[in-house]
């Protein structure tokens, strides 16, 4: 009973729920606090904002391990996300809320650098033509056309590809991205004559991933793939 008075004496303030966060060392609110069952207190050593960074730090260092993890782990990542779903839904969604700048700016990068060049400006315009279609506005025949399938054959091959525990309402919501099986950038094409162009956007190249999944993949090929030559 000593020991146990002599450690709360050590971590808590007499007379206040403010606990020491071991990283920062400060005392803090007792709410700042994740929940941790398996300590003798209930609650986590790290306040949130602390455990917050160190967990970016140790994701930032370990992409590759984490991203190996979830192909070995696949039912079980799926299993964790379908039992939290509206806790990982709501945090997802404040982050989104409190980072629109960097979102912004990552987004503006990103379609700079595909603008740069001829097969960027193809993909990002048919890219947008797909997703405005498929969100309900009025569907152009133009990128059917490219493509030589309708946008009913596109919701199909997307419906099928859903994962584990979303719903097309998620695609809707920006919780799923279009995603190209074999990445658009080891694709040889400059116009949408090119072999290559019907190759790249080809349904069987087409899939829906959750949007962290997608960014994370960029545009990594995890397998051999030969381009076709343009002449």
């Amino acid at each position: 009973m000593k020991e146990v008075l002599r450690r709360v004496e050590h971590v808590y303030i007499k007379g206040a729920e403010r606990k020491k966060c071991q990283k920062c060392k400060k005392f803090i609110p007792v709410k700042l606090f994740g929940k941790a069952k398996n300590n003798w207190d209930g609650l986590f050593g790290y306040c949130k904002e602390c455990a917050i960074i160190h967990t970016r730090k140790y994701i930032s260092k370990n992409k590759e391990k984490g991203i190996l993890y979830r192909k070995k782990n696949k039912d079980k990542v799926r299993k964790y996300y379908e039992n939290n779903k509206e806790h990982i839904d709501k945090a997802r969604s404040l982050w989104r809320k409190n980072n629109v700048d960097k979102i912004n700016a990552s987004r503006k990068k990103c379609q700079d650098k595909l603008r740069a060049t001829v097969k960027g400006r193809i993909s990002m315009n048919l890219s947008r033509s797909m997703h405005h279609a498929l969100k309900g506005n009025k569907a152009g025949r133009h990128w059917e056309d490219l493509v030589g399938y309708s946008l009913k054959q596109l919701h199909a091959r997307l419906l099928r590809t859903l994962p584990g525990g979303y719903t097309w309402q998620d695609y809707l919501d920006g919780k799923l991205h279009i995603d190209h099986s074999t990445p658009i950038s080891v694709f040889n094409f400059e116009k949408p004559e090119d072999e290559d162009f019907q190759r790249c956007f080809a349904l069987k190249n087409l899939q829906l991933l959750p949007a962290r999944e997608n960014i994370i993949k960029s545009n990594k090929l995890n397998v051999h793939f030969q381009p076709s030559l343009i002449f």
